[in-house]
């Protein structure tokens, strides 16, 4: 049943994203509305499975409580999406800027960063073989990171700059948190050579206050015109993307080796049989200079500098493409 759902909540989103995008880009609102509600079924499928299996996380309360935090995120994100879109055919919300910025930090730090900060307590120390975080030091970071989410999310809806200050600096403190448990976790790990994977790892923890700093500067306009597309620049490609690209270049070759048979009573293969360092280092230098050149162009607005960005974040794309071919591959030919 589960994989049954999980198959119907991509049938829904992915096509239902693609029209959404594809109705933005004419600016064809009752195509945008209908892709919302798509993508919104979708979504709210998925979040009853997250739901099911936070539901029997007992043993991990803080892991829990960031999950839990990021699902309720995730119903309020899809009520405002999909109310931002009917609001484009049939009007009726009031300030739609604000809701809009409502919608972006219940996405990025909400829902998306929730899962990130709540699954680093797992996946981090698995990582590096370390113990898991102080469970007192990772509950106060969870209670000051819903605190500065609250705060924000109210901040914006109310169109109130102090309270988006406020948030902009409890998050800060949050993030203060989240990085000491994390390096803690580093210290004390027993795997010292962690690879390339790291790297993006470690390059996303800079991101996440910077990203914070950058919406700082860019509430009081000190960030340029172009501040709030920097700022969601720096939260969805600066420290989402990048954490995501890192923990996947370290997971695809370790779920993989656990699904690999090489006969009875055989041990699976290491990690390191199933992985070409080649595509990896590729990956991580085009996506770290692909980030700054954008970055810079988006601050300058210098078209040509966007160009350069997208050709080599390109080349990182294909490079990736080309790890994960190589990885299923050498799965293919292990079985």
């Amino acid at each position: 049943a589960s994989v049954t759902a999980i198959k119907l909540v991509f049938w829904l989103v992915v096509p239902g994203l693609t029209v959404l995008v594809v109705g933005m880009d004419r600016a064809a609102t009752a195509i945008m509305f209908y892709a919302a509600v798509i993508t919104a079924s979708g979504l709210i499928l998925y979040a009853a499975l997250l739901a099911n299996n936070l539901w029997r996380a007992g043993s991990l309360p803080v892991v829990a409580g960031y999950g839990w935090t990021a699902l309720a995120c995730l119903v309020l994100l899809l009520a405002l999406g999909v109310a931002l879109a009917a609001n484009y055919e049939f009007g009726g919300v009031g300030n739609h800027a604000s809701l809009a910025l409502a919608h972006v930090l219940l996405g990025g730090f909400g829902f998306m960063g929730m899962l990130v900060l709540g699954f680093s307590h797992i996946v981090i120390p698995m990582f590096t073989l370390s113990a898991s975080p102080a469970r007192m030091t990772a509950s106060i970071g969870l209670g000051v990171a819903v605190i500065a989410l609250m705060t924000g999310t109210a901040g914006a809806v109310l169109d109130n700059s102090n309270l988006l200050a406020g948030a902009g600096l409890l998050g800060l403190a949050a993030a203060g948190i989240h990085l000491w448990l994390m390096f803690q976790a580093l210290k004390t790990g027993m795997r010292k050579r962690l690879g390339f994977s790291f790297l993006l790892i470690r390059s996303a923890w800079v991101m996440l206050p910077a990203t914070l700093l950058v919406g700082l500067a860019a509430q009081f306009g000190y960030a340029g015109r172009n501040g709030p597309t920097l700022f969601g620049f720096f939260l969805i490609f600066g420290w989402l993307l990048t954490f995501l690209f890192g923990i996947l270049q370290r997971i695809l070759p370790f779920l993989a080796s656990m699904h690999v048979s090489k006969g009875a009573g055989s041990a699976p293969p290491l990690m390191s049989e199933l992985t070409a360092s080649a595509p990896l280092k590729l990956h991580s230098i085009c996506h770290g200079l692909a980030f700054v050149i954008l970055a810079w162009s988006i601050a300058t607005d210098t078209g040509l500098l966007m160009l350069i960005a997208g050709v080599v974040g390109l080349i990182g794309a294909l490079a990736f493409a080309w790890f994960t071919w190589d990885v299923s591959r050498r799965v293919f030919f292990a079985t």
